[in-house]
């Protein structure tokens, strides 16, 4: 019962993310990217409340930027994030998705 829960969690993710950052979406990097952003600040999320490691989270999240920074380095300047959102292709909304879905 939870598994096509996340299943279908992770799959709306992704199309998120590819609507909130149309130009990182570019990148081949963009799913390694988004598990490496989403389990660790799970992970971080969970730890936090059980081990306060406020510094070494701190730490963690400088890392994770300088991270992804490297792996978007093919696609950071050569399309801004408002250009990409104007050439993306818009989706449909959630109703007509489920209606097609059920066909």
């Amino acid at each position: 019962m939870l598994i096509p829960a996340i299943e279908e969690l992770d799959r709306a993710w992704a199309v998120t993310v590819r609507e909130v950052f149309p130009d990182l979406a570019l990148s081949p990097e963009i799913i390694r990217a988004n598990w490496l952003t989403l389990l660790l600040l799970e992970g971080m999320a969970a730890n936090l409340h059980t081990r306060k490691l406020t510094k070494v989270s701190e730490d963690l999240l400088d890392w994770l930027k300088a991270e992804l920074r490297h792996l978007f380095g093919d696609v950071l300047t050569s399309l801004d994030r408002e250009s990409a959102k104007k050439a993306a292709p818009k989706r449909p909304k959630a109703r007509a998705r489920k209606r097609a879905a059920k066909t």
